[in-house]
């Protein structure tokens, strides 16, 4: 019971954050609740509440934020405890990364081991996008 507390608790803040950030940048370009609600394509009292923290925005509104302030969206996801569009597609588009999270789902793994494991790919991919010295990726074999 206080688990799901805490998290209520969490989500209730991220949103109260949110809002409070929307806010911030519709103020700043100088905008009415009705003005950005037609740029956004919603109506002026559902910006209201998500500026009031009263509602989570789908994730399709949270792009079309993203865009219209020229904001990166995945850090908007993040603010609101999302995981970000870009992750989400990336997953079901690569049935292999479904496969390996599916295993450490259901692994014995410890959550310790796990979060090394995560790190080690973490690393992986970063010592790769940085054109270090890697292990090429044709070279990973994939163990059934």
């Amino acid at each position: 019971m206080k688990k799901a507390q805490a998290i209520l608790n969490n989500e209730l803040q991220l949103l109260s954050q949110f809002g409070q950030y929307l806010y911030q940048l519709r103020a700043q370009r100088s905008l009415s609740l009705i003005k950005l609600g037609v740029r956004l394509g919603i109506n002026a009292s559902y910006l209201s509440e998500l500026e009031r923290g009263l509602k989570m925005p789908q994730d399709e509104l949270v792009s079309r934020i993203a865009a219209f302030f020229g904001l990166d969206e995945n850090g908007l996801f993040e603010m609101l405890g999302k995981v970000p569009l870009s992750v989400r597609q990336e997953i079901e588009q690569n049935l292999l990364l479904q496969t390996t999270l599916k295993e450490m789902s259901e692994s014995q793994f410890s959550r310790q081991r796990k979060q090394e494991l995560y790190g080690e790919f973490y690393n992986l991919v970063k010592r790769t996008k940085n054109n270090l010295r890697a292990t090429p990726l044709n070279a990973v074999k994939v163990v059934e």
